[in-house]
């Protein structure tokens, strides 16, 4: 976490992140169950380069040009980026300043599915429309498969439902997503946890079908 801190203040100062509001810390309060002792309680924040989205002015669509992907364009496996929207180049160079996904990165929706969650497994030009959060872990001190499936833990969705707006259409914020409550363990434990998830969730994928594990 320290080291984390440190690379991401030089990065401000060097202007290739954004310097944002301090994280609150973590108290004693809020921490739900124990974690082993060389893991550590951060705010989800802490544990990416940004999390933000793109301005919220629907570009005009075309007929050909660059994806801008909303949730309706979730498959079970991924992405769908050719029935995706299109938008032009010029809207793209104007709206990616703000943030562009990358491999690696995660879709996380704010409104209607809030956290159903992607990850980018492409490298290709496109955007994410408003309605989602684009997550960029710190992938040198992060395993971002660490960060997605952890995403997608029931711990995760209690934060959510902490800090869901409860209008007309129910909304989490970026802000609130950032202020997430996360358990962060060492680079080679992170590593250890994805080993072992992409071993037994194709198994119960397999159960869940009715065929043999």
């Amino acid at each position: 976490m320290e080291r984390i801190r440190t690379e991401k203040e030089q990065l401000i100062k060097v202007g290739k992140i954004k310097k944002e509001k301090p994280l609150p810390p973590v108290t004693e309060d809020e921490i739900p169950f124990d974690i082993p002792e060389t893991w550590a309680w951060a705010r989800l924040a802490l544990c990416c380069d940004d999390i933000a989205d793109v301005d919220h002015k629907m570009p005009q669509e075309q007929l050909h040009g660059i994806p801008y992907v909303s949730p309706r364009d979730f498959i079970e496996d991924g992405i769908n980026f050719d029935n995706a929207k299109k938008i032009s180049m010029e809207d793209f160079n104007l709206l990616s300043k703000k943030i562009k996904p990358e491999f690696g990165d995660i879709i996380f929706p704010r409104y209607g599915t809030i956290g159903v969650v992607r990850k980018v497994n492409v490298n290709i030009d496109f955007l994410v429309s408003y309605s989602c959060a684009t997550i960029k872990p710190n992938k040198r001190h992060i395993n971002s498969d660490y960060v997605f499936y952890t995403l997608q833990s029931p711990f995760i969705n209690n934060e959510i439902k902490k800090y869901i707006n409860k209008t007309t259409q129910p909304n989490v914020g970026l802000q609130s997503i950032k202020v997430f409550l996360f358990p962060l363990p060492p680079l080679a434990e992170q590593n250890r946890i994805v080993a072992k998830c992409e071993e037994l969730l194709p198994r119960i994928d397999r159960f869940r079908q009715g065929k043999t594990a």
